[in-house]
């Protein structure tokens, strides 16, 4: 069968090249162009050759990644991928089908056929996910650090400004202050973290109000 498939594929190469270029400039003539189409045709045939030949789908790795870097460059996803893989499969039917020697079963033929470009698409399935998962990571990494350099430099803002600037959580309890705030209200930073904000309030029941309408309004979310 292997020696049949591949005098099959020799025979009638120059004709699958044609239509199945056809098919393939008929979908994406938009992004490729007929020379770009033309070789991916020719060297997908050739690899087909070559993996029947040698029984080894690791012969194809080359060609896998220069169809990698081709359509990575245009954009291509996965289904439109499959697409020209698709096209393939007619092509090769429209020459099994004028195919009029009795030497092979057609069915079995197209099977194989069938088999191995499934084979050759999962492959590349697998670069492809491979590189999209490592350019995910180098994005998060990217991020990651540009978040890093942010917060440091709104650290750096924070703690050198002259302005008092605290910062309390949800328990009103001081989780930051700055310089500004040390020099005008005289205490430090390790004084101050975890105190509640009532601490710089003056005595009276004036100023407690007045804390407690502004607690109200935050919870509201009510600003002047």
């Amino acid at each position: 069968m292997k020696k049949l498939l591949v005098e099959f594929l020799k025979t009638h190469f120059n004709s699958i090249v044609e239509n199945w270029t056809a098919k393939v400039l008929h979908v994406f003539s938009a992004k490729l162009s007929d020379s770009q189409i033309r070789t991916f045709v020719e060297s997908s045939i050739n690899t087909f050759i070559e993996v029947i030949d040698g029984n080894d789908y690791r012969s194809a790795d080359q060609y896998l990644i220069d169809i990698y870097t081709l359509f990575s460059k245009y954009s291509l996803n996965l289904l439109e991928i499959s697409q020209l893989f698709s096209q393939a499969r007619f092509s090769l039917l429209s020459e099994i089908e004028k195919e009029e020697t009795s030497q092979f079963d057609p069915v079995i033929l197209l099977g194989y056929l069938d088999g191995i470009i499934e084979q050759i698409f999962a492959r590349y399935s697998m670069i492809h996910q491979d590189a999209k998962l490592k350019e995910l990571e180098y994005d998060r990494d990217r991020l990651a650090s540009k978040l890093e350099m942010n917060q440091e430099y709104l650290q750096n803002i924070l703690h050198s400004s002259d302005s008092a600037i605290m910062i309390v959580d949800n328990n009103e309890k001081f989780i930051s202050w700055n310089k500004g705030a040390e020099r005008i209200f005289g205490y430090s930073e390790e004084e101050m973290i975890g105190k509640p904000s009532s601490f710089l309030l003056p005595e009276g029941q004036k100023y407690l109000e007045e804390l407690n309408q502004i607690k109200e309004n935050r919870r509201n979310k009510i600003f002047f």
